[in-house]
């Protein structure tokens, strides 16, 4: 297979060399010649660390913006505003369910088969077996396993079997996210406040222009939404992206406390395995939002914005 073919093909999207030692390694010049070259590693912990890392990034930004795909984060409800009402009321009876040790078990079971050989997360599933709390729910979104994994990968496909099988989790996530909302709003000094979190993506040219006929029409978001305080934070990780003929995209998000209740934002931070990042996670509910604006940013580099601000019908 041809490097040429590699770099084109838009079903690869990094590429990682690995060399046994210094001496057979490939020159630097591969790494900048390549763009989707990630790096040249000589020590297989780094190799798997680095894959990671950038599996990581690939789920937090998968499909944003694929508005008429069945994989999607977000939805045009101009277009499909009978999907998303079935979709909400598929959410509202998870919730309506009783919480029993019998759904914990079913949904660790199906956890294993889906893990079947894979000693790492098999050992998290028996871990969450055995030391989950309901308290600690915010914690193991964050930690890097398959929860997290299996929780957003539902709601992009409305894979509405799977999210029965998660639901004995997934409720207890919006309950704590919903419980840590309520007690920081009760504060006086945040009753009114206005809060901006970014997200930064990576879009294709299709990408961007569902974005540009959807200016002024309402969106909605499919499951928990990943976002940060820190701007240049979401504009690296946009520019991180390597996907080829794509562009950096920084979501701004606008919300006036006092004018929403059934949008939940919550600072994760200091209940997440990665401190470091200052996640700041939007509950299910139901969120709604309107595509206000759309501006070019200088930031090195041609990148767009995208402003939003949260709708409540």
């Amino acid at each position: 297979m041809s490097s040429t073919f590699l770099m084109k093909d838009r079903q690869v999207d990094s590429i990682f060399i690995f060399s046994h030692s210094d001496l057979d390694r490939p020159d630097e010049s591969v790494r900048l010649r390549y763009v989707k070259v990630i790096d040249i590693y000589t020590e297989i912990h780094l190799l798997r660390e680095a894959i990671r890392k950038d599996i990581n990034r690939i789920e937090k930004s998968l499909a944003e913006f694929s508005f008429y795909q069945k994989e999607k984060s977000f939805t045009d409800l101009t277009a499909e505003s009978g999907s998303f009402l079935f979709f909400q009321l598929c959410k509202s009876a998870l919730f309506s369910m009783e919480k029993t040790d019998e759904s914990k078990q079913e949904m660790l079971s199906e956890c294993r088969l889906y893990y079947h050989g894979i000693k790492e997360e098999l050992d998290n599933i028996e871990e969450f077996n055995t030391k989950y709390k309901a308290e600690k729910a915010i914690y193991w979104y964050t930690k890097e396993c398959f929860l997290y994994k299996l929780v957003n990968r539902a709601f992009r496909k409305e894979n509405i079997p799977l999210l029965y099988t998660l639901r004995f989790y997934i409720t207890d996530l919006s309950n704590a996210l919903e419980m840590k909302f309520k007690k920081w709003k009760s504060k006086e000094e945040n009753a009114r406040s206005i809060l901006k979190v970014y997200r930064g993506l990576k879009l294709t040219t299709d990408e961007r222009s569902n974005i540009q006929k959807n200016i002024g029409n309402l969106i909605s978001s499919n499951g928990y939404w990943s976002t940060t305080p820190m701007r240049n934070k979401a504009l690296d990780f946009a520019k991180n992206s390597k996907r080829p003929n794509a562009q950096a995209v920084l979501l701004e998000i606008t919300m006036d406390v006092n004018l929403v209740e059934k949008t939940i934002l919550v600072d994760i931070a200091d209940e997440s395995e990665f401190e470091e990042e200052k996640e700041v996670l939007f509950d299910l509910a139901k969120p709604l939002y309107r595509a206000i604006r759309r501006d070019k940013v200088p930031c090195g580099g041609l990148t767009w914005r995208l402003d939003l601000i949260p709708i409540e019908i």
